[in-house]
């Protein structure tokens, strides 16, 4: 699901990668923590993208005026991107509470 997200972006795929690590710390999800940076997922502190990802990361979001004010630097395009891949892995974070990945992603050799 995570790959098929990663095609096309409007605020790019580092940007992109980087929000996706930023919700897997907020939420202390250690598969999609490790995971991410195997796609190339890196920490960018000081973009629009990433405030608005610690922003929405958290539950319930905490979005301020400050949020909004550096928001304003991401097309509106971006703003749905970056919501919808943090929503993809808000569903693959629920999934895995219930389905453990570590069981069915790498099965012990024979």
């Amino acid at each position: 699901m995570i790959k098929d997200n990663l095609s096309e972006s409007v605020i790019g795929l580092d940007n992109k990668l980087a929000a996706g690590l930023i919700y897997a710390q907020t939420i202390g999800n250690p598969a999609l923590a490790e995971e991410l940076p195997a796609l190339g997922a890196r920490e960018l502190p000081d973009s629009p993208t990433q405030t608005l990802a610690r922003a929405i990361s958290s539950s319930p979001a905490a979005v301020d005026q400050s949020v909004l004010e550096a928001s304003r630097a991401i097309s509106p395009a971006g703003i749905v991107e970056l919501v919808t891949f943090v929503a993809l892995l808000q569903l693959l974070h629920g999934l895995s509470s219930f389905y453990p990945t570590t069981d069915i992603a790498r099965p012990e050799s024979a």
